[in-house]
């Protein structure tokens, strides 16, 4: 975290986590965002009213002798340099923001899409307007299982797809062994969708157990290949082991260590791989206005 969001939340009463603050001005909620240069405050509103009010936010900024907003997306920017100057801006542009961006109590809520929202809260990592009655029936539903047991159901999930493809292959459909490679993908997204904090050590031990899956199925379905072709019993694919690891390694069955490989590097690369939006889920916090 930032030192000026540091600082803000003993000071100000600014509730932020990562990079990201928030903050109620007038009954508006305010996202901070701290940057390495400059400090982002924005607030939601349309560009129609943005343009309504821009000129006499535009007078009160020169009366204050602060740069005016700009609107980008859906919201309105004051950027606020990051120096010595800042904590005399600052409280210029909270003055503003309270004076002129009041729009935002007909701001839609996110959670059931009705305008007059009557508190403020954390929605991944943007801080909205919502309903209190709305957040409290989320907080009061959403009952988190523990992360190891989504962990545990990822890992049914890829077993259960190799266990699959072992059946395909026992039926000779080689042409599935591409299933290999993205078996253990599927275990991953489930977790990290569903723990996306989830610590490194449980991430390891879904890794490993996905890992010996990819190493065991192979060996089971070539013993049992070798049980049909060559009249062998299946107990003695474990006892025969060096005849069932020859013909692992056989040109006839290169193809599945291929699969079996890039199946381990993408299941290892799904779970500890950084997502697409670079940000971590944030909780949601709420703040009265």
């Amino acid at each position: 975290m930032g030192k000026i969001l540091n600082k803000l939340m003993q000071t100000d009463g600014v509730v932020a986590q990562a990079d990201i603050g928030g903050i109620v001005i007038n009954g508006i909620p305010v996202e901070i965002d701290e940057g390495k240069n400059f400090i982002r405050m924005s607030v939601v509103c349309s560009l129609e009213f943005f343009r309504s009010v821009k000129a006499d936010i535009e007078a009160d900024c020169r009366e204050k002798n602060i740069n005016p907003p700009f609107y980008e997306g859906t919201k309105a920017f004051f950027a606020i340099k990051n120096d010595g100057a800042f904590d005399l801006v600052y409280p210029k542009v909270k003055e503003v923001i309270g004076a002129h961006l009041t729009e935002i109590k007909e701001a839609e809520c996110p959670v059931c899409k009705r305008g007059f929202c009557d508190t403020a809260a954390f929605s991944g990592p943007y801080f909205v307007p919502v309903h209190k009655a709305c957040i409290d029936s989320i907080n009061e539903d959403k009952k988190e299982a523990p992360a190891a047991l989504h962990m545990f159901i990822g890992v049914l999930i890829a077993v259960g797809i190799l266990f699959l493809n072992l059946l395909m292959l026992l039926g000779l459909d080689r042409q599935m062994s591409i299933v290999y490679m993205v078996a253990g993908v599927f275990g991953a997204i489930y977790v990290k969708s569903k723990c996306p904090n989830i610590t490194a050590g449980l991430k390891t031990v879904f890794a490993i157990i996905c890992t010996v899956a990819y190493i065991i199925f192979p060996y089971l379905s070539i013993g049992a290949l070798l049980c049909n072709n060559r009249g062998m019993a299946f107990s003695e694919i474990f006892s025969r082991w060096p005849i069932v690891l020859s013909y692992t390694f056989s040109s006839d069955n290169l193809y599945m260590l291929f699969f079996v490989a890039g199946g381990i590097i993408f299941t290892w690369a799904g779970i500890f791989g950084k997502d697409k939006l670079g940000k971590n889920n944030v909780k949601k916090i709420r703040l009265p206005l």
